[in-house]
């Protein structure tokens, strides 16, 4: 034999129930894709060839920051010649 269980629960347990779930939502990580920096100010030199097939140029760096909860990095790369 089956019985049946009746619960009651109140509206207002309900809507308790979902602002405190719409709150952890909101806590929860969202993913940031990183930025360049801006290139600094002091040249480095680029081994291998740059551009126009040089073996050494000055070349400027930059950081990729800001990549946050598995947001994507920075494309292409951070030294330019």
């Amino acid at each position: 034999m089956v019985h049946a269980i009746h619960i009651h629960v109140s509206r207002e347990d309900i809507l308790s129930q979902l602002q405190l779930l719409v709150i952890r939502v909101r806590l929860i990580p969202r993913p940031v894709n990183g930025n360049w920096s801006g290139y600094l100010d002091a040249p480095g030199v680029c081994s291998g060839t740059c551009g126009n097939g040089n073996k050494l140029q000055i070349s400027r760096t930059r950081t990729c920051v800001g990549a946050t909860a598995g947001g994507a990095s920075c494309p292409d790369l951070g030294v330019q010649c």
